[in-house]
C-alpha cells in the first residue's frame, strides 16, 4: 500500500513573475517609456523556452521533500548550484548558516489497519500532508 500526497505549490508562477517585474523595472527607459521590444523578449523567453515544469519536476519529483538536515536538502542544494552553474552564473558558492543540530531521515514506518481486515502495511511518506 503506498500512500502519496501531492500538493501543487506556486513558486514556479511567483518566481516568473517576479523575474518580469525586476526584469520589466530595468527595461525601462529614463523617461519610464515601456520599451515594447523588450517586453516581447521577455514574453516570447517565458512562453517559448520556459524550464519551470522541468525544474519543479526535478526538485518535487526527482529530489523530494528537503527537510533542514535532510539528505534532500544537501542534493537540492547541488542541483541548484549546479543548476545555476549552467545558467551563466559565476562566484556560485554553498554558504553555512550555522549549525542545525540533528538530521533527517526516513526509516522504515509502518501502520496498522484495523478496519475492514487487520493487516500491516509499510508505508511510504512522499512530503507534507497539511
Amino acid at each position: 500500500m503506498k500512500i502519496q500526497a501531492h500538493r501543487a505549490r506556486p513558486f514556479g508562477r511567483i518566481a516568473v513573475l517576479t523575474c518580469l517585474a525586476l526584469a520589466s523595472a530595468r527595461a525601462q527607459a529614463p523617461d519610464d517609456t515601456p520599451d515594447p521590444a523588450i517586453y516581447n523578449r521577455i514574453r516570447d523567453e517565458g512562453t517559448a523556452r520556459s524550464r519551470v515544469m522541468e525544474y519543479a519536476s526535478e526538485l518535487m519529483d526527482e529530489i523530494g521533500p528537503r527537510l533542514t538536515g535532510s539528505p534532500n536538502l544537501d542534493r537540492a542544494m547541488d542541483w541548484a548550484m549546479r543548476r545555476l552553474r549552467d545558467a551563466g552564473a559565476s562566484n556560485v558558492v554553498k554558504e553555512s548558516w550555522g549549525e542545525f543540530g540533528l538530521g533527517w531521515r526516513q526509516r522504515n514506518v509502518w501502520v496498522r489497519l484495523v478496519a475492514p481486515s487487520e493487516e500491516a502495511e509499510p508505508l511510504e511518506i512522499l512530503g507534507p500532508t497539511n
